[in-house]
C-alpha cells in the first residue's frame, strides 16, 4: 500500500516554516538593538566608574555618538560605536568645582573602579562655556597663562574595545543574551 503525499500541504508547511524562521531572526535582531546597550553598559560599569546614563548617551545620541545595527541576520549583525572623548567629570571627579576658599586643591578622578588618581599637579578647574556651565579640568601647555587644554580621558568606544577584559565580557553577555532571546522566539513560533 502506498500513501499519498499531499504536496500542497508540504509546500504550505515549508513556506510557514520559512516565514516563521525569518520572523525569529528579525525579532532576535530587534532584541539585540534594544537590549545590547544595557548589556554593554553593565560590562563597562564593572570596570570603569562611569554612570549608566553616560554610557547610554554615548551610544544613542547624535551629539555624543551613536549606536546602529548593521545586517539583517543574527550572525551578521554588528554593533557600531562612535563617541567623543570624555572629560574626568564623568568619572567621579573631585572636587566638582573650585573651592570658594581659594586654597590649593588637587583634581582627582576614578576612571578605573577603585583607582582614584591625581590628573596632574598643574590641573585646575574652570568653566568650559559661560559662567553657568559645568567646571572641567584644564592644564596649561607651557609656563605662560595661555594656551590651555581641557584634560580628557577616554571615550566609551575605547572602554568597550579595551582587551583587558571588557570586550570579552561584552561579547559573552551579547552571545548569551541573544541565545536566550533566539530560543524564546523559537519556542513562541513552535507553540503557535
Amino acid at each position: 500500500m502506498q500513501e499519498k503525499i499531499d504536496m500542497k500541504a508540504v509546500v504550505n508547511g515549508l513556506d510557514k516554516t520559512e516565514k516563521g524562521a525569518e520572523k525569529v531572526v528579525k525579532r532576535t535582531v530587534g532584541d539585540m538593538k534594544s537590549r545590547a546597550p544595557g548589556w554593554v553598559s553593565k560590562a563597562v560599569r564593572e570596570e570603569y566608574s562611569i554612570a549608566a546614563k553616560d554610557v547610554k548617551a554615548a551610544l544613542n545620541t547624535e551629539s555624543n555618538g551613536k549606536m546602529s545595527i548593521a545586517g539583517t541576520e543574527v550572525d551578521s549583525a554588528a554593533l557600531v560605536y562612535k563617541g567623543r572623548v570624555l572629560t574626568p567629570t564623568h568619572f567621579k571627579m573631585k572636587p566638582a568645582s573650585r573651592p570658594a576658599s581659594g586654597k590649593p586643591y588637587q583634581v582627582t578622578a576614578e576612571v578605573k573602579k577603585g583607582q582614584r588618581k591625581t590628573l596632574s599637579s598643574q590641573a585646575f578647574l574652570s568653566h568650559a562655556g559661560g559662567a553657568d556651565s559645568k567646571e572641567i579640568p584644564f592644564q596649561r601647555r607651557g609656563a605662560s597663562r595661555l594656551p590651555i587644554d581641557a584634560i580628557k580621558t577616554l571615550s566609551v568606544p575605547q572602554m568597550i574595545e579595551s582587551k583587558e577584559g571588557i570586550k570579552p565580557k561584552i561579547e559573552k553577555a551579547i552571545e548569551e543574551g541573544l541565545k536566550k532571546r533566539f530560543e524564546h522566539h523559537c519556542e513562541q513560533l513552535l507553540n503557535k
